[in-house]
């Protein structure tokens, strides 16, 4: 079985722990938030037990040309951010893990309020905060893009990886 696990960065980073059926199923595994340390170790348990069958969705500011605001609490927190993206990056590539490199201008249904969220998605959030609530978007728009990829007789299996 493959395992996936999306992930929004940041101060509080957002993640949900997913595999994907034979039918192209989404299962819900994990769904939740912590430090960038905390979310690093979860990420090395799912390692050793899945191997190379782990892959990471991770949303990439560094992709994002716009920036919203322009006051100094704004690019502080977007450079802090991109450091983040830069150790998920570091990372993947320290452990041999596949990547994909997502574009936040790509990614659809984020910063959803918990209603609004809820009416969208069948999962089951335990810390439903918006970084959690991001990455399950992540993972829902991307992991059937990424899982058809890795199952491509083209597929390079190359670590870092861009959508």
């Amino acid at each position: 079985m493959l395992r996936y696990i999306s992930i929004d960065p940041g101060k509080n980073t957002g993640y949900f722990i997913f595999d994907i059926d034979d039918q192209k199923n989404i299962i819900e595994r994990e769904i939740s938030s912590g430090s960038i340390t905390q979310v690093i170790d979860i990420v090395k348990h799912q390692k050793a037990l899945f191997n190379s069958n782990l892959y990471l969705l991770v949303e990439d500011a560094r992709l994002c040309k716009w920036v919203g605001g322009h006051g100094k609490n704004t690019l502080q927190g977007v450079g802090s951010v991109k450091r983040d993206c830069s150790i998920w990056q570091d990372f993947c590539l320290e452990n041999n893990i596949i990547v994909w490199l997502i574009n936040p201008i790509k990614i659809k249904n984020k910063k959803l309020t918990k209603e609004q969220f809820n009416k969208l998605f069948d999962v089951t959030c335990l810390k439903n905060n918006s970084h959690s609530r991001d990455a399950v978007a992540i993972g829902m728009q991307f992991g059937l893009l990424a899982n058809m990829l890795i199952n491509s007789p083209n597929f390079k299996n190359q670590i870092i990886n861009y959508i």
